[in-house]
């Protein structure tokens, strides 16, 4: 009776200690989702994930011709298709099958503790037995699979199928029952027809078999073949996009990929962004900050495996390394090396995270482990907060051509694959063309092209993005700035810039009816402002690069006599005390179009910009708007008529 007393005393505590790790895996879960699904449609689609969306859309069978055609297997955009049916294509609704994925991962990742730290063996009721809450506690912090699990691409997808197929395949070779079998099947398959680098797992997964007794060998190796036989109906394309040369100047060197993977595993791109800071000095410390704190969490992930024992080392040094290693020949000439690509090993990587924390001794161990969780909570506040590490967003472009594009006019969008994320938010009718068609696409048909669209519309707006790749020698831009004559400059916040071009010389017989007449007096009895329309805003300051308020208005010019010269356009915005509030000074028709070139009697249209300073107050203003030279800054018309007054005028940012 006693001894029956005393060993049920003594299981209490192991019993509730063993409630504590399972209800700080459930917290850990709760914390996950909120995280994931926290500020989900703020952001507008990029590219990928219009793409997706679009694959997903054309529905079936063209659904799986687009799905071949491209670098990913169809398994993902199946699923999407089937989701946005019942959901919609909101940004919300679309990326949401992400936080789902990226949600379920931590009830895995918590069983993948729960497998490496032998809780339920000898090493019950140490502190190694609280890693399932650690390692899940960590994926759920962690800066890149929570930015992944908010976008609508197949990655945390890849993820939990692939840990899923890990851990059944570990299991497998500790011993368990048939039901894993099951489950490393499902799981490997998918993982196969989500993302194609799900291969350099799988093809390393027979490491495992030489920590396996003879007997069960031969039945692990059948299991083994199992996923890629019924990866078979895809092999062939599979094959002939491992096999293609896409990129000749693709490849990332073995270095490089070790050092990206050390700082984007652990801090996603929440410390160094995708895109640098266009400040050198401030990209350098991004560089540096995500250097050294990925190089402290690998030095810590590198004494939890080692201090794992040597069972464990050898079992999961392979798996863990080789598909980074394994990237480099298969890659080549191919794909750049993106650590997303890989995204289990990253996952799995932070249980090994909370086991050398854990190994650690007692203030060691807190230490290391509020290091680590500040290190993501820092890099998930960048990812949230600070504009400059989201992703990139059409939807200011797509503004700006909804508020400024006019009937009969065409877009070009530079990097024509991006075409599909601009229609997602473009509605007007303008039609849309990605040119050039490829990097390489030779000059003589990109020629043809442009001066095909030049000939059939007035006025062409040209999006720029990625132009690091997708037009390097920017011939586009310099095509239309040789043949156009440029109207409108954009620079927007998410790295895309938006230039208009008129076809022909902005000459009118008339002024439009929308603008204001302007007043009777010529400038130097030469130019007279014949018309304008008054600023207004077309988008909001966070669109735009520079953060701060840019009005557009547009000024009409009446040439009364022929001018020798080039001349600037100045306007003053002035307030009721005659102080100016604001300014703009530029070439007409951003200098495509100088005043010595101007027909008489003809009006020409100027477009410009205002950018306000930032203690500008909205009200009514009086415009200035005069003219000189930029030689010796002589007003035209100096000592008799050299301004003009109109307004007032209602200016608000």
């Amino acid at each position: 009776m006693c001894a029956a007393s005393e060993s049920w005393r003594s299981a209490r505590p192991a019993a509730k200690a063993a409630s504590l790790i399972r209800a700080g895996g459930l917290v850990a879960v709760a914390v996950g989702f909120g995280l994931r699904v926290h500020m989900l449609g703020r952001q507008g689609l990029w590219y990928d994930e219009a793409f997706n969306l679009s694959v997903a859309e054309s529905g079936w069978p063209e659904l799986l011709g687009r799905a071949a055609a491209d670098f990913y297997p169809p398994l993902y955009h199946g699923l999407l298709w089937v989701w946005t049916r019942l959901a919609g294509t909101g940004e919300f609704a679309v990326r949401f099958p992400s936080v789902w994925f990226g949600t379920l991962l931590i009830p895995v990742i918590f069983s993948f503790g729960r497998l490496i730290s032998g809780s339920s063996g000898p090493e019950k009721g140490t502190p190694t037995a609280a890693l399932p809450a650690a390692g899940a506690f960590f994926v759920a912090l962690s800066p890149l699979l929570v930015d992944l699990s908010q976008e609508a691409r197949m990655y945390t997808l890849l993820a939990l199928t692939m840990v899923l197929g890990e851990l059944a395949w570990v299991r497998l070779g500790l011993g368990t029952g048939g039901r894993e079998a099951g489950l490393y099947v499902v799981g490997t398959t998918a993982a196969l027809y989500t993302h194609y680098a799900a291969l350099l797992g799988w093809v390393l997964q027979p490491w495992q078999l030489l920590t396996v007794g003879g007997r069960r060998r031969p039945r692990l190796a059948l299991l083994w073949a199992v996923p890629a036989v019924l990866f078979l109906p895809w092999w062939g394309v599979a094959w002939g996009r491992f096999t293609a040369t896409v990129n000749p100047q693709a490849g990332t060197p073995l270095p490089e990929i070790f050092r990206r993977s050390v700082e984007i595993f652990w801090t996603g791109y929440g410390v160094e962004p995708y895109f640098p800071a266009p400040d050198p000095a401030t990209a350098a410390a991004d560089t540096l900050k995500a250097t050294i704190l990925g190089a402290l969490i690998t030095g810590i992930f590198a004494w939890g495996l080692v201090s794992a024992g040597r069972d464990k080392l050898r079992r999961f040094l392979v798996p863990l390394l080789g598909p980074l290693i394994l990237w480099y020949p298969v890659a080549l000439g191919r794909r750049d090396f993106a650590p997303q690509y890989l995204i289990w090993v990253g996952a799995i990587g932070w249980v090994f995270v909370g086991l050398g924390v854990l190994r650690l001794r007692r203030l060691l161990s807190a230490g290391a482990f509020l290091f680590v969780a500040g290190a993501e909570f820092f890099a998930l506040f960048n990812l949230y907060y600070v504009p400059r590490y989201w992703n990139d967003d059409l939807r200011g472009a797509a503004r700006l051509l909804t508020e400024l594009s006019r009937p009969g006019e065409a877009i070009v969008v530079n990097a024509h694959y991006a075409v599909v994320a601009l229609d997602y938010y473009y509605p007007g009718q303008a039609p849309r063309f990605g040119l050039p068609t490829r990097p390489a696409q030779p000059d003589p048909l990109l020629e043809g092209d442009l001066s095909a669209i030049a000939r059939s519309h007035p006025f062409i707006w040209l999006v720029l993005w990625q132009s690091y790749y997708s037009d390097p020698q920017d011939r586009v831009r310099r095509w239309l700035s040789t043949h156009g004559y440029l109207a409108e400059d954009w620079e927007l916040r998410s790295h895309a810039r938006v230039l208009g071009f008129w076809t022909a010389p902005p000459v009118l017989d008339q002024l439009p009816p929308e603008a204001i007449p302007g007043p009777p007096e010529a400038l130097g009895d030469s130019v007279r402002l014949a018309g304008f329309v008054p600023p207004r805003p077309v988008l909001e300051p966070a669109d735009l690069a520079s953060g701060r308020p840019e009005l557009h208005y547009t000024l009409y010019w009446e040439v009364v006599r022929p001018l020798a010269e080039p001349y600037q356009v100045f306007v003053h915005v002035v307030d009721q005390a005659g102080q100016v509030a604001a300014q703009g000074d530029g070439p007409p028709v951003s200098g495509s179009f100088p005043t010595d070139r101007w027909p008489v009697g003809k009006v020409v249209r100027d477009d410009r910009k205002l950018r306000l300073p930032a203690n500008f107050r909205p009200g009514e203003y009086r415009l200035l708007v005069g003219m000189y030279r930029l030689t010796d800054l002589i007003r035209l018309g100096h000592g008799g008529t050299d301004r003009v007054e109109v307004g007032p005028v209602k200016v608000e940012p």
